[in-house]
């Protein structure tokens, strides 16, 4: 029995690439402030990266306006510094768990004769 057409769900047959009913008018991200919203909480993340990299060169550009290292003194340049130490800091703390699994992963995905051959070569000092 055919489903009459008022009574189909809204985007029945269709579907993007998420499962998620396809938008009403016709793709658009942002027609109406509902859109917007969506579309600006949907890409939120990206919007504050960018928005972080524009502050952070506005704020390097000013102090280097203002004399760079010299005007600032010890204690506002390691205040400036904090930040960036921190995340080289925290990369490198995930670097090596990230090699480790992959390594860890990578040979136990081999078969074990694969897994031996590689094994005795590199016991040998062979490549």
């Amino acid at each position: 029995i055919p489903i009459p057409r008022a009574e189909k769900p809204r985007g029945f047959g269709r579907r993007t690439q998420r499962g998620r009913d396809p938008d009403p008018a016709g793709g658009r991200c942002c027609g109406s402030r509902e859109r917007v919203r969506r579309c600006l909480r949907a890409n939120l993340l990206v919007l504050l990266t960018v928005a972080a990299v524009v502050a952070g060169v506005a704020l390097g550009l000013g102090v280097s306006g203002a004399g760079g290292a010299l005007a600032l003194g010890p204690a506002r340049l390691a205040a400036f510094a904090f930040p960036g130490e921190l995340l080289l800091r925290l990369l490198k703390m995930i670097i090596l768990p990230l090699v480790v699994c992959s390594l860890i992963g990578g040979a136990s995905s081999l078969d074990s004769s694969a897994l031996a051959a590689v094994d005795g070569r590199l016991l040998a000092g062979r490549d």
